[in-house]
């Protein structure tokens, strides 16, 4: 069983500009939390980036003054398309579902954020992106039985019983031990999904800044901006 020993006064759902440090085997890693409570489900959205050639990072798109925060998006085969479904405003830029990737982000027009285990209705939701896998699954069970053996800087993406979402970044860091991790600070997470992660993860929130070795195809942001009308 794995032992986690936490140096920092704050849990995982405490000041997000402040890294929760952790260890384990003598090792210390780092995880960013941005907690996004359920009535502040609004302003989502993926800014595509498709010229690869451009080789642009994080930096190019992030502005403080028009998000909150911006993160790395999904997955992207060698050809720098999406590796799974993808909808973005309303275009379409990968119709194939992925039966690799267990999980969908789906934005309806009002910038509200939903998580799914199939394809939502297109209808209903001008972008949606498909990714994973669930590191902990819809329920709330540890999704990954076993150490991968790859150590890697994440992105992942989780919602709470209560309708609470959460985005957390971390250095690098076996996927088994961070469902370990999140499953006992935070209980009642009701599933954790992972997005693209290793050289690209990235980050921007206040003053961190976390860039992206090599170029992605999306990032996941939330604007800064008044609640919706009911």
């Amino acid at each position: 069983m794995s032992v986690w020993f936490v140096l920092s006064a704050l849990s995982l759902l405490g000041n997000p500009t402040l890294p929760l440090e952790w260890r384990q085997g003598g090792k210390t890693t780092q995880i960013w939390t941005i907690p996004i409570p359920a009535a502040q489900n609004h302003g989502f959205g993926f800014h595509d980036a498709p010229d690869r050639e451009k080789g642009q990072r994080i930096g190019a798109f992030w502005s403080p003054h028009q998000y909150q925060w911006m993160v790395n998006g999904g997955y992207f085969e060698a050809d720098f398309s999406p590796s799974g479904y993808c909808r973005i405003d309303g275009r379409d830029l990968n119709t194939r579902v992925n039966p690799k990737l267990s999980g969908f982000l789906a934005i309806d027009a009002s910038g509200r954020l939903s998580m799914h285990t199939r394809l939502p209705d297109r209808t209903r939701y001008p972008t949606i992106l498909q990714t994973g896998p669930h590191i902990i699954d819809p329920g709330g069970n540890v999704g990954i039985r076993r150490h991968t053996g790859r150590i890697a800087a994440r992105t992942v993406i989780g919602r709470r019983t209560n309708g609470d979402l959460l985005v957390l970044v971390t250095a690098p860091i076996d996927l088994y031990d961070l469902a370990q991790l999140v499953k006992q600070e935070i209980p009642d997470i009701e599933r954790l999904l992972n997005l693209d992660g290793g050289p690209s993860t990235a980050l921007r929130l206040g003053d961190i800044r976390i860039d992206n070795l090599t170029p992605v195809r999306n990032y996941l942001y939330k604007r800064k901006q008044t609640p919706p009308t009911p």
